[in-house]
């Protein structure tokens, strides 16, 4: 299974931690140029992700983008083509 993991550039360093510590996955960070997760829309991930859509467009199972995210992400799956999934809002 093949795993995308969207994170703020705040938290970029601790989600690169956690995701090196999995075994038996395939995971992968991509670090957005919005400083904190509460702030970003999902529009903003839209067009963030098209500018990624080569690197990513079918080549992950689930995409999981952060909790706090605001507004609903099925939309994103058509970028992706994978399902997008809001991580823990906490």
């Amino acid at each position: 299974m093949k795993v995308l993991v969207v994170t703020s550039t705040s938290a970029y360093e601790l989600a690169k931690e956690v995701v090196n510590s999995i075994v038996g996955r395939e995971v992968s960070v991509l670090r957005l140029g919005c400083p904190i997760a509460s702030l970003m829309t999902t529009q903003y991930l839209a067009e963030e992700l098209l500018k990624h859509v080569g690197d990513i467009k079918g080549r992950y199972d689930y995409v999981i983008v952060p909790g706090l995210v605001i507004g609903d992400v099925t939309s994103l799956k058509e970028i992706t083509n994978s399902e997008v999934i809001k991580g823990l809002d906490t």
